[in-house]
């Protein structure tokens, strides 16, 4: 992940160079978990994007993010009857995702309208399943649709994040077992942030 950071933005750096057509997004989002046979959980998203505009309508770039389930004690983690099995709540995930996105917009009135398409690689996490495995993870496609509006520097946007399957787990520790299933997570995000048209041609 540190890796294609380091040539996300290094290529970015040339274009900046070159052609002075950079536009930056940040912010925050907020939406409800879809996750098959189960209760809605309530997941946090912070996101950085970076756009190249091949013109006034296209637009070409990256978003970095990172989310995860509001609640820090997932309700559903329990012990069987027996007190032996820790079954671990999958929603208490959280997910590193790298996206490559296409853009397209238009405008009406004084706000510009947008639709893009993200696709990359989403990574879902959780810390310490067990006193001395610190992390386990699964890497899977990520897909993200989204639409919104910027107003001046404003935007806020409404998209569907599908991240793939979370890791599964299973192992002792203190004496009991310790069982994490893999499910799929998906999100629905209202997002708003502040957009940058830094150093763009006229």
């Amino acid at each position: 992940m540190k890796h294609l950071l380091i040539v996300v933005c290094l290529w970015f750096g040339v274009i900046s160079a070159s052609s002075q057509r950079l536009a930056f997004s940040t912010g925050l989002g907020l939406g409800s978990e879809i996750q098959k046979n189960a209760r809605p959980g309530i997941r946090a998203v912070l996101h950085f994007s970076g756009y190249y505009n091949l013109n006034t309508a296209l637009s070409l770039g990256f978003e970095v993010s990172n989310s995860g389930n509001i609640s820090l004690y997932p309700t559903g983690s329990k012990f069987d009857e027996t007190g032996t099995i820790l079954t671990i709540d999958p929603s208490g995930m959280h997910a590193n995702t790298l996206l490559a996105k296409g853009r397209y917009s238009w405008h009406e009135k004084d706000l510009q309208l947008f639709a893009e398409l993200g696709l990359g690689v989403n990574t879902f996490f959780y810390k310490y399943p067990t006193f001395d495995i610190e992390r386990v993870d699964h890497r899977d496609l990520a897909i993200q649709p989204e639409v919104g509006f910027v107003m001046e520097r404003f935007q806020l946007s409404l998209c569907y994040f599908h991240g793939g399957s979370t890791p599964q787990f299973n192992n002792f520790d203190q004496g009991y077992e310790v069982r994490l299933r893999s499910v799929s997570i998906s999100a629905l995000y209202i997002k708003g942030g502040f957009r940058l048209e830094a150093l763009r041609k006229k």
